[in-house]
């Protein structure tokens, strides 16, 4: 295992049979119909990918081939999600699969179906070869013999459920009895739930609550009273995991939020049942669960190879990472590391070729992973295995649930650990917001929440991209080179090292503070921030081998840059501990290939002063290496104080290792297994103990430490075992090598830990360029692309690519016409500053196929409707349209001083389209739209919009319109059309003022709002000149003028057959045919980018300050205050008792 994330004793290992966040599309960043390669890491429950294969965007060709890899660490999880795709393949009834993968409690005939499928699949499991001829291995592999063993051993437990002792039955229905009524008297208020019906989440609390509870009081989602009576067996699946025969689901286990409820809470003339009812809720989940089993069943089902495969992988996700990318480098499935902690067994893919499986992907999930393992250890165990190629735009997403420090919606650029641009050309992968400024999916409802539930959880999931992939100019992978000088790049090397470790910066006066209950929010936030360690020296490390592979730096200058570094690391008062762990660093920075200290060289025993190494502990070696594995066994009555029901958190763990000379060296990176190390074999093995780790006659902790440490006195106990390698069979880590200096390279100029600019090099090596340039030809350079600049000299010109959106703009040129160079300075753009990806917001990339990259594609046809009518409540829209714009825009707006900043208009514009469709401006339901430009040409686009939809996944609601940008050459043609929209359009047309720079801007968004919903194929006369047309370079939009082309003719008229309040209309008829379908959506400010919705989160604290603290009512008739402290409110004496035993009596300050 890599071992960078700390080691903590489990005590309590949670089990997360049900996902706790709504549905995703997985390839809703891909180009529509391409094959993908989609990695699951922590891929908890189905239903990403049930989602993923209905909602994936149709594409003309067929289904798209569709590739999943799934890890995680529980096993269970992967045995319950493999009975599941069977079953739904199987063609069982949907109730029953209901049962059986979310009810605590079944019927016995959803009991009989589940024990017939495990024994079938039981029956065909008994070797990795049998499995994958099975009728079921053609679609689901499993990547290792191990994860094959381990699932059946849960299908097995399953079967013989149905025989079990009674007494323990008996055990099980208590600990269900006792968890539900904690769960009922934490969670009377489920916020965290309700965000599945976003944007309505506010409005759903009270019935999600509702549901939540009921469904910890009976075990199920039923509301019918027979149903609930047939429900009398224990769900076996909900008993056995990591954590041994018990019944422990996470306390948050609710099915019904891995589903999108909002439209349970919009009105619907066909749903009997009232909106928001928890009758209403329920069948929106069910119903939605029944068409992604049948979308699946179809997909499945059809005739020829299947179009979706399903791998598994049980084991530690970042171990799994290293595993794949060992594997590609070496071609060894079997791995020098462990595959998880507390097992001994290392990562060994060894159905990995046998099964085709990718090593690299399109896109990896990494769930909410970043809350326990970290950021930075996921991006660089996840960077290298997505795929390289350009035209690929693969794509990263990381999700967080718990909130950093002490404003939740800001911190997430803490949790990069360094300035956003710097780690982006690091780590080479960066959050698209950063780049463009704006997404297309909404945390408004996160916000809200956080302010009135104190900030317990903070939902935000984040897209990470290839700086350059939003610039389809940029083909080749550009060579990088750090160009500042070695005390940049110590001080550099510093601040991440800093940054990353900053737990270990505690405030002696702070933490006095805290203990003593004078603590204020701030120091409080702050230490707990210790109480969630995420990251070692292992991490640092790792992370400078990264940067090494990708960005070059001579070697020379490298060793005395990390000298730099070190000697700021011994001077470095700011850490209590930081010393102690100078040799863990070190071995680190060794380990990984970065830096060796003179005793970690292989002539180190012979440097003058070291004691000659111990025989007794040497004797048998011809050679003694730098570094060697130390293995600690520990008796069980050793671990006694962390068994103890008393222990309340999760001990971190950690060897430490006295010299005997007042000297401790602690060592973080540290694997655990029960059992006991044989010595007398070599190398030695570790016996793995079976049954409950925690249980084990003994465990074993073993870490790699210097050799050198050993040469000093050393305890005379015998349970050390000291070897070379782990106690595993192992392998050498294969380096991959830089390529070789291009004719183009970047370098990075640092300044202060920043990057103050990028100096693109362009040396000429074509005979007559260069005789131009020593000829006094004229050289320019001209910005030509977010990531590029043209280089001009003489009639030759050459395009330079830099790693990160530039200003060029602020060019510098160097040119050395002798020499044959020139060098173009620019500095780095980013969200808020000029050029850069403003210079299109929406890229549609061209090559090898057409595809939005700034905004998701959605599936139009598949989201439901909202339901539009005077009568029909709707205020919630205008609260969730108005959290598009940041406070720095609301202020531009208000002051009318944004003309020039597109984003803001056109985010304006759409607020007013909104508001106007829905009546909430106005009164009625307006639904054609006249984008003007009075200064110039008037109105220069027509918007229809006939459906406004529910993007259930991004949590916002996108128009279903037809859009037609007039341009000359099309007057003519629709001029019929007009006339009658203008004779009979009175009162349902509504005209939208643009400024020209907003106009612009539309003419940029309007591909990429066709592109994102198309269903249909591009012609080989298309005029975006795509992959079957002419070899001129490609433009999109065609043109910004407003009364030229912007669109291609390719979309006019076709897939307009759902449009049916627009087919009532008379002017429609006569305009459809020039009309082309789009996706028109809200484009939301980013927290994280800058400041939003300020003003309504101090109105939300208000509000909550108005509530009661148990229970979130308003009072009966009002809220009474804890005579103690005056602060804390409450409904009632039972809600003041209540929270008194629950949390406020540790909290109450008088």
């Amino acid at each position: 295992m890599s071992a960078s994330a700390p080691l903590y004793w489990p005590t309590r290992i949670f089990f997360y049979p049900i996902g706790n966040t709504a549905a995703v599309c997985l390839t809703q960043d891909l180009p529509p119909g391409r094959p993908a390669d989609v990695l699951l890491l922590g891929c908890g429950d189905v239903r990403n990918v049930l989602y993923t294969v209905y909602a994936d965007l149709p594409s003309p060709a067929g289904p798209r081939q569709l590739d999943f890899t799934c890890c995680d660490y529980q096993p269970a999880i992967l045995a319950r999600n493999i009975l599941l795709y069977v079953l739904v393949v199987e063609n069982e009834p949907t109730d029953s699969i209901w049962n059986i993968y979310y009810h605590f409690l079944f019927d016995k005939t959803s009991s009989a179906i589940l024990v017939r499928y495990c024994e079938a699949l039981l029956a065909c499991s008994n070797t990795a070869e049998e499995w994958h001829q099975s009728k079921y291995g053609s679609w689901l592999k499993v990547l290792d013999t191990n994860t094959l063993a381990e699932v059946r051993e849960y299908w097995r437990s399953y079967v013989k459920f149905q025989h079990i002792d009674s007494s323990k039955e008996v055990l099980f229905r208590k600990q269900f009895k006792e968890l539900g009524v904690d769960n009922n008297d934490k969670y009377s208020t489920n916020w965290g739930a309700s965000r599945s019906a976003a944007p309505l989440a506010l409005q759903a609390v009270p019935a999600v609550s509702d549901l939540f509870s009921q469904f910890w009081k009976t075990g199920t989602t039923f509301q019918n009273a027979d149903e609930l009576r047939s429900a009398t067996l224990m769900n076996p699946s909900f008993v056995y995991s990591v954590d041994g025969e018990k019944f422990a689901p996470h306390y948050g286990t609710f099915p019904l939020q891995s589903f999108h409820l909002a439209a349970a809470f919009a009105p619907n003339p066909s749903l009997s049942a009232p909106v928001g009812s928890t009758e209403r809720v329920v069948h929106t989940a069910r119903d939605e669960f029944r068409t992604w089993c049948a979308r699946f069943r179809g997909v499945l089902s059809a005739q020829g190879n299947p179009s979706v495969v399903i791998r598994f992988y049980a084991g530690d996700a970042l171990a799994f990472c290293s595993g794949l990318s060992y594997v590609s480098t070496t071609g060894d499935h079997l791995a020098p590391f462990y595959a998880c902690q507390w097992r001994s067994r290392p990562v060994t893919l060894d159905q990995l070729t046998a099964t085709d499986c990718p090593t690299s992907f399109d896109v990896i999930d990494t769930s909410n992973l970043t809350d326990h393992l970290g950021l930075v250890n996921i991006l660089l165990a996840g960077e290298p295995l997505l795929k390289k190629q350009p035209s690929r735009s693969s794509i990263m997403y990381t999700e967080t649930l718990l909130p950093l420090g002490e404003n939740a919606a800001t911190s997430f650029v803490d949790r990069i650990c360094g300035d956003p641009q710097v780690m982006a050309v690091l780590l080479g992968i960066v959050p698209r917001p950063l780049l463009t400024g704006y997404q297309a999916n909404s945390y408004g409802h996160e916000l809200l929440h956080n302010s009135i539930s104190k900030g317990k959880q903070y939902h935000e999931r984040v897209s990470w991209v290839r700086s350059t992939d939003g610039d389809g100019l940029v083909e080749e992978p550009i060579f990088t080179r750090i160009a500042s000088n070695v005390d940049e790049v110590a001080g550099l090397l510093f601040d991440l090292y800093d940054k990353i470790l900053d737990f270990e910066h505690v405030d002696l006066a702070d933490l006095s503070r805290v203990l003593s209950g004078r603590g204020t929010q701030r120091t409080e936030a702050d230490l707990e921030v210790q109480e969630n360690i995420l990251y070692n020296r292992r991490t640092f490390a790792s992370l400078l081998k990264h940067v090494q592979r990708r960005i070059a730096y001579p070697d020379s200058d490298w060793e005395k840059a990390v000298d730099l570094f070190i000697i700021k690391i011994q001077r470095d008062a700011s850490r209590i501990v930081g010393m102690n762990f100078i040799q863990d660093l070190c071995l680190q920075l060794h380990m990984q290939g970065v830096y060796s200290t003179n005793m970690l060289k292989p002539d180190w025993a012979d440097f003058p002063g070291v004691t000659p190494p111990p025989r007794e502990i040497f004797r048998h070696w011809d050679l003694i290496p730098p570094v060697v594995y130390l293995t600690l066994t520990v008796p069980h009555r050793a671990l006694r104080p962390f068994r103890g029901r008393t222990l309340m958190t999760s001990p971190r763990l950690q060897i430490h290792i006295d010299t005997g000379e007042g000297h401790q060296n602690a060592f973080a990176s540290i694997h655990a297994a029960p059992g006991r190390v044989d010595a007398s074999v070599d190398p030695p093995v570790l016996s793995e103990a079976a049954g409950d780790f925690r249980d084990a006659p003994s465990l074993v902790f073993s870490c790699w430490i210097p050799a050198w440490l050993l040469t000093f006195h050393r305890s005379k106990r015998k349970n050390p075992t000291i070897s070379a390698e782990l106690p595993i069979e192992g392998g050498e880590v294969a380096h991959v090598e830089l390529k070789s200096l291009d004719n183009v390279a970047v370098g990075v100029n640092l300044e202060n830990n920043r990057i103050s600019t990028f100096c693109g090099r362009l040396d000429f090596r074509d005979e007559e360029a260069k005789a131009a340039l020593s000829q006094a030809a004229a050289v320019s350079a001209e910005q030509i692309g977010p990531c590029t600049m043209r280089v001009s000299v003489g009639r030759f010109q050459h395009t330079l690519s830099y790693p990160f959106p530039i200003i060029g703009d602020q060019r510098k040129l160097r040119i050395a016409r002798k020499s044959h160079y020139v060098e173009v300075i620019v500095p780095p753009s980013g969200a808020l500053a000029p050029r850069g990806y403003l210079i299109n917001p929406f890229p549609v990339i061209s090559s090898p196929s057409l595809r939005t990259w700034g905004v998701h594609t959605v599936n139009l046809d598949i989201l439901p409707a909202l339901h539009i009518h005077p009568g029909y409540q709707m205020d919630w829209l205008s609260v969730h349209a108005a959290l598009q714009m940041s406070d720095r825009e609301r202020t531009m707006r208000a002051t009318k001083t944004g003309k020039d900043d597109a984003l803001m208009n056109v985010k304006d514009s759409m607020h007013a389209l909104l508001m106007l469709f829905t009546g909430l401006q106005g009164g009625t339901c307006i639904r054609a739209f006249a984008l003007s430009e009075p200064d110039e040409v008037d109105i220069h686009t027509l918007l229809f919009v006939d459906k406004l939809r529910l993007d259930l996944a991004a949590f916002t609601v996108v128009a279903d319109a037809a859009v037609i940008p007039l341009e000359t050459n099309l007057f003519p043609h629709i001029e019929p059309g007009l006339q009658v929209l203008m004779r009979h359009g009175q009162g349902n047309l509504s005209k939208v003022t643009t400024g020209r720079v907003e106009a612009e801007a539309w003419r940029k968004m309007l591909p990429a709002a066709v592109e994102r919903c198309r269903t249909w194929a591009h012609k080989p006369t298309c005029e975006y000149d795509g992959p079957s047309g002419s070899s001129a370079q490609t433009t999109i939009p065609i043109s910004t003028a407003l009364d030229g082309p912007c669109l291609c003719t390719c979309g006019r008229g076709v897939t307009f057959d759902s449009f049916t309040n627009l087919d009532t209309m008379p002017w429609w008829t006569h305009l459809r045919p020039f009309a082309t379908r789009a996706a028109l959506g809200p484009l939301f400010a980013v927290s994280y980018v800058e400041p939003v919705a300020s003003s309504m989160q101090e109105a939300g604290k208000h509000a909550y300050a108005q509530t009661c603290d148990a229970c979130g009512g308003s009072g009966t008739p009002k809220l009474l205050v804890c005579g103690r402290c005056k602060a804390a409110k409450y409904c009632s004496a039972a809600c003041q008792k209540a929270d008194w035993k629950k949390r406020h009596k540790q909290e109450c300050k008088a």
